[in-house]
C-alpha cells in the first residue's frame, strides 16, 4: 500500500504546479492540499487552501474544472457549519451549488441542495430546512437517484415524530427501512446512524407502542456510541418507565441520562477549546499574511513611485535636451540667416562700389580725351 504523502510534500506539489501548471492543475493541487488538513483534523488550515485552490480557477474559461471548484466550496461549507459561522456556510453552499450546476452534475446540484437544508436544521430555522426536504425526494426520484431519494426523508421522520404530525411517518419509515440502502438484511442500520432508532422507538411510543419502542430504544443504547446518543436512548428509557409508572426504572434511566449529558458536555468543550485555538491559530495565520500581503503591496506601489519619479526625471530631462538642442538649432539658423544677409549688403555695396569706381573711370577718361584736344589745337 502506498503511503499517504506528507503535507510538506503536497505543498511543493503545490508550488511545483504554481509555477508550471495550468490552472485547472493548480486548483487541483491546492484542493488536494486542503483535504489533506482535514483528515488530518486541521479544518482552519484546510480552509485556507480550499480558499486558496478557488483563488486559482478562470471561471471566465469555458475549460474550467468546476466539478472541483464545487468541491472545494462544498467541504468549505461543511467546515464553517461545524465552526458555527453559518453565513459563510450559507455563501460556500450557494457556490458549491452554482459550480455543480456549471459542470452539469444533477447529482451534487440535488445534494447540495440537500446540504443548504442542513445548515438551516443547525440554525434551528426548521420550517426552511422542511421545505427543501419536502422538495428533495422529488428532485432526487425525477433524475433516477431512488437510495439519495429515501435517505432525504430521515430529517422529515424526525421533523413528524418531533412536532406529532404522523399521517405521513408510517409511509417514510417503510421507504427508509426498505430502500434506503443503509439496513443490512438483519435490519441494522450502518454504523454512525443508530441515532435512528431512537426516532423509530419515538414514533412507536406516539402510537402506543412501549415494548416496540423499547426495544428500539435499547438497541440504540447497545450500539451507540456518541454521549450524545446514548443521552436520548436514556431519556427515551426513562420516559417509557415513566408511562408504566415505575419510578425506580425512571431514575435509574434519569441518572444514566444526565451521565451522559456531562460527558457529553465534557467532549464538546473540550471540542470547543481545540476549535477554538484551531481558529485563533488561523486567525493569527490570516493576519500575518494578510500583514505580508500588504506590506508587499506597499512596497510594489512605493517601487511602482520610484520607477514613476525616476521616468518623470527622464522624461523631463530629454524634454529639456530636446529644448536646449532646439534653441541651439534655431540660433544656428537664425546665425547664418545674419551672415547671408550681411553677405549680400556686401555684395550690394561691392556692386554699388563697383558702378561707381566705373562712373569715376569713365570721368577720368573723359577728363584725359578734354585735356589731349586742347593741347593739340
Amino acid at each position: 500500500l502506498a503511503m499517504p504523502m506528507s503535507t510538506d510534500s503536497l505543498k511543493d506539489i503545490a508550488d511545483y504546479f504554481d509555477k508550471h501548471g495550468d490552472s485547472n492543475e493548480r486548483i487541483l493541487a491546492y484542493y488536494i492540499l486542503g483535504c489533506a488538513y482535514f483528515d488530518g483534523k486541521d479544518a482552519p488550515m484546510a480552509l485556507q487552501y480550499f480558499h486558496e485552490a478557488a483563488a486559482k480557477a478562470d471561471t471566465t474559461d469555458s475549460s474550467c474544472d468546476f466539478l472541483t471548484l464545487h468541491r472545494i466550496h462544498a467541504w468549505s461549507a461543511e467546515i464553517l457549519k461545524s465552526q458555527f459561522a453559518f453565513s459563510d456556510a450559507f455563501h460556500e453552499n450557494s457556490l458549491a451549488f452554482k459550480y455543480a450546476m456549471k459542470a452539469k452534475d444533477t447529482l451534487n446540484a440535488i445534494i447540495t441542495y440537500e446540504k443548504k437544508s442542513n445548515i438551516y436544521n443547525a440554525l434551528g430555522i426548521s420550517d426552511s430546512a422542511i421545505f427543501i426536504r419536502k422538495k428533495l425526494y422529488g428532485l432526487y426520484s425525477k433524475y433516477g437517484y431512488e437510495k439519495e431519494a429515501v435517505r432525504s426523508l430521515g430529517l422529515l421522520i424526525n421533523y413528524g415524530v418531533e412536532n406529532k404530525e404522523l399521517s405521513d411517518v408510517k409511509h417514510y419509515i417503510n421507504l427508509y427501512e426498505h430502500k434506503s440502502g443503509n439496513f443490512n438484511d438483519k435490519g441494522d442500520i450502518k454504523k454512525g446512524v443508530e441515532i435512528y432508532y431512537v426516532t423509530k422507538g419515538r414514533y412507536l411510543a406516539e402510537i402506543n407502542e412501549l415494548d416496540s419502542a423499547e426495544y428500539y430504544f435499547r438497541k440504540c443504547a447497545r450500539t451507540a456510541k456518541n454521549y450524545s446518543d446514548l443521552k436520548y436512548c436514556f431519556d427515551d428509557l426513562a420516559d417509557i418507565y415513566r408511562k408504566r409508572n415505575r419510578p425506580d426504572s425512571v431514575a435509574k434511566y434519569a441518572d444514566l441520562a444526565r451521565m451522559m449529558t456531562d460527558s457529553a458536555y465534557a467532549q464538546m468543550s473540550t471540542e470547543h477549546l481545540q476549535q477554538m485555538q484551531a481558529m485563533y491559530n488561523y486567525n493569527r495565520y490570516r493576519q500575518t499574511a494578510e500583514e505580508a500581503e500588504k506590506d508587499a503591496l506597499r512596497t510594489k506601489y512605493i517601487s511602482i513611485i520610484i520607477i514613476m519619479a525616476i521616468m518623470a526625471a527622464a522624461i523631463g530631462g530629454a524634454l529639456a535636451v530636446r529644448t536646449y538642442i532646439m534653441r541651439k538649432r534655431r540660433a544656428r539658423v537664425n546665425e547664418i540667416k545674419e551672415y547671408k544677409r550681411k553677405i549680400n549688403e556686401l555684395e550690394t555695396s561691392r556692386a554699388e562700389l563697383e558702378s561707381i569706381n566705373s562712373g569715376l573711370n569713365a570721368e577720368v577718361n573723359r577728363m584725359i580725351e578734354e585735356k589731349q584736344k586742347k593741347l593739340t589745337y
